[in-house]
C-alpha cells in the first residue's frame, strides 16, 4: 500500500529538506504536494486524495492548528514537524500521530510511518471513526499554549537551522518581514520570519514586548529609567526604548516578574 502525503511549512529549506528524505526513506510514501502555508494546503488537499499531512505549526497568517477543521472532512493522519522541543510536545504526542523535531532525524521519520500504518489498520480493523481521532487534535492548541514549558526554538539559517535555548535570549527586534535576536554569549542571528510568529510562542512572564519592534526577556533586564523618555538597559548594555503606549503595561509586568 502506497500512501499520499502532503508537506505543509512556511520555510523553503524545510520542505524541501523533509521531502528528500521521504523520498529517500520511506518507498511506501509519496508526495504528492507542498504547501507554504495553511491556505495552499487546502488547496492541495481539495485536489488531492491525502493520507498524512506533515504539519508545521509555527507559520504566518495561520498555524498548523488552524487546518485540523479542514483535515475532519478526509481521513488523513497528522505528523506535526516542529521546532518546539520534547517537553512542550508530551501533549502533540498522546494525541496526534506523532511529531518530527527539527532538523527531522531518519529514525524517527520512519518510526513515524510506521505509526501512520498502524494507526490505519487499527482503524480498519476495530472500525474507529475518525472523528474520535480529529476530536483529540482540537484540543491541542490549548495544551499548546502552555508556552513555560517550550524550552528550545529552531532558527533557519542559510545553511539549515541553529537550535537555541530560549531563556538565553536577551531581545528581538523586528525589521520589517525579518527578525533580529540577540543572545547571552553576544551572538546574533538575522531570521527571514516576522516577530509575531516567535512571539506567539514566547512565555509572556519572561518575554514582553516594550515597543512595536521590540521583544526583550526581563531574565536580562539590569536598568529602567524615565528621566528621559522610558528607556531599558540590558544585562549587554545596550539601551532600548519602551514606546509610550507599552509603558504601563511594561511596569506591571515587571512588578509580577519580580513577585512571582
Amino acid at each position: 500500500m502506497i500512501l499520499n502525503a502532503i508537506i505543509v511549512d512556511d520555510e523553503e529549506y524545510s520542505r524541501k529538506s523533509l521531502y528528500y528524505l521521504v523520498e529517500a526513506n520511506c518507498p511506501k510514501i509519496r508526495i504528492t504536494g507542498m504547501a507554504e502555508s495553511v491556505a495552499g494546503a487546502r488547496e492541495l488537499l481539495k485536489n488531492h486524495y491525502v493520507d498524512i499531512v506533515f504539519l508545521d505549526i509555527a507559520m504566518p497568517k495561520e498555524n498548523g492548528f488552524e487546518l485540523l477543521p479542514d483535515l475532519e472532512k478526509n481521513e488523513t493522519s497528522v505528523i506535526f514537524t516542529t521546532a518546539f522541543d520534547q517537553y512542550a510536545l508530551k501533549a502533540i504526542k498522546a494525541s496526534a500521530i506523532d511529531y518530527l523535531l527539527k532538523p527531522v532525524n531518519i529514525d524517527e521519520l520512519q518510526e513515524s510511518i510506521c505509526k501512520v500504518f498502524e494507526w490505519k489498520t487499527l482503524k480498519r480493523n476495530q472500525n474507529i471513526d475518525n472523528r474520535t481521532y480529529t476530536a483529540s487534535l482540537k484540543g491541542l492548541s490549548e495544551n499548546i499554549n502552555s508556552k513555560e514549558n517550550i524550552r528550545k526554538i529552531s532558527l533557519p539559517d542559510a545553511q539549515g537551522f541553529k537550535v537555541k535555548d530560549i531563556t538565553d535570549i536577551v531581545y528581538i527586534e523586528a525589521d520589517n518581514n525579518y527578525t533580529r535576536f540577540y543572545f547571552k554569549d553576544s551572538e546574533k542571528m538575522m531570521v527571514a520570519k516576522a516577530m509575531k510568529d516567535y512571539e506567539d510562542v514566547l512565555n509572556p512572564e519572561h518575554f514582553v514586548r516594550i515597543h512595536k519592534s521590540t521583544i526583550i526577556n526581563l531574565r536580562y533586564l539590569k536598568d529602567y529609567s524615565n528621566k528621559s523618555g522610558s528607556i531599558v538597559t540590558m544585562h549587554d548594555q545596550t539601551e532600548l526604548t519602551i514606546s509610550r503606549r507599552r509603558s504601563a503595561e511594561f511596569l506591571e509586568r515587571v512588578k509580577a516578574y519580580l513577585h512571582k
